[in-house]
């Protein structure tokens, strides 16, 4: 009977040996790259945040802190960052003395009590997604602005916990001095997550 590692001349052969094979009698390597691989695979993250008035003064700041975050498609979790409940309403009028003055204890109280059920809600940190967001850049002479270019931001939020907005707008202005959520001016991030080992991302 024939051996399997035994060839016809009666020697062992080669795979059974020991011996390191010769490559140049090997078939040659037919794997290819796959050009996929230099890809990512991103994820959006979209965040509504607050700017303060410290912010505003010095625009270099805004990029380096999220905070009183007040809507995220990825859900606050513990990013909501939020700032001390501003309890002093003549802390929100600093640098005008004329309208400080005016300010009554009665009006104080007012002001605390309302507030603070406000920063109540928001550190709650219920959850608001983005549904959909639409930026639309005009950059030409048009109907709306005439001859002046402009940027149209519309979005659609999902609440599923209540209506919480109006409150989280208002807790959050207060904190950074804000006496009104109407004058405040807030910051939307977009950050693009990749699915890579790394786990890195940018923002904008």
């Amino acid at each position: 009977m024939d051996s399997p590692n035994i060839d016809k001349a009666g020697k062992i052969r080669d795979s059974f040996s020991g011996k390191t094979i010769n490559k140049t009698r090997q078939a040659p390597n037919n794997i290819k790259p796959n050009i996929l691989q230099k890809y990512a695979s991103f994820n959006y993250v979209w965040t509504l945040s607050v700017i303060s008035r410290e912010e505003l003064r010095d625009p270099i700041q805004v990029g380096k802190e999220i905070h009183d975050v007040i809507a995220k498609s990825s859900g606050i979790g513990k990013d909501g960052a939020f700032r001390n409940f501003n309890q002093n309403v003549n802390d929100l009028y600093k640098g005008n003395a004329d309208v400080a003055k005016t300010v009554t204890k009665e009006l104080e109280e007012k002001f605390r009590a309302r507030n603070k059920n406000a920063d109540n809600i928001l550190r709650r940190g219920h959850d608001i997604f983005f549904e959909k967001v639409t930026m639309t850049a005009v950059h030409r002479p048009n109907e709306q602005r005439k001859m002046m270019n402009f940027t149209k931001i519309e979005m659609e939020l999902h609440e599923p916990f209540g209506v919480t907005l109006y409150e989280k707008m208002r807790a959050g202005a207060n904190n950074n001095r804000f006496i009104d959520h109407i004058a405040c001016p807030y910051r939307l991030t977009l950050e693009f997550r990749d699915m890579t080992t790394k786990a890195s991302h940018w923002a904008m």
